[in-house]
């Protein structure tokens, strides 16, 4: 049985039960439950889609579901990246990371890895 942290996101389409693996992403991790737990990611909504088909410029294709998007005066300072070669932690469906523009710039937004 893992000893990891366990949250669960609510919504109108069903409940995601979501692992958090704070031994391997300690800063990804803490950034994500502050935000859930000073329940600021309630009342937020999936805000984006990301598919094959509407990135046709991206060198790198991603497909992804994007939420947890705070109020700019809620949000809480940019954290700095854990690079996945660092963590271990693979972007494969179902895994939840954190989004952002640049290195050191993730916030609340987060987004689940999919195959869309």
């Amino acid at each position: 049985m893992s000893s990891n942290p366990v949250v669960l996101i609510e919504t109108t389409m069903g409940n995601i039960k979501v692992e958090i693996y704070e031994k391997k992403a300690p800063i990804t991790s803490a950034n994500f439950l502050r935000y859930m737990d000073d329940g600021l990611y309630d009342g937020t909504s999936f805000f984006r889609t990301v598919t094959m088909d509407n990135q046709p410029n991206n060198d790198v294709k991603i497909e992804v579901i994007q939420g947890g998007q705070v109020s700019k005066e809620k949000e809480y300072a940019p954290i700095k990246l854990e690079r996945t070669t660092l963590t271990g932690l693979k972007h494969i469906d179902g895994v939840i990371s954190m989004g952002r523009f640049m290195p050191d710039s993730a916030k609340s937004s987060f987004f689940f890895c999919a195959r869309l």
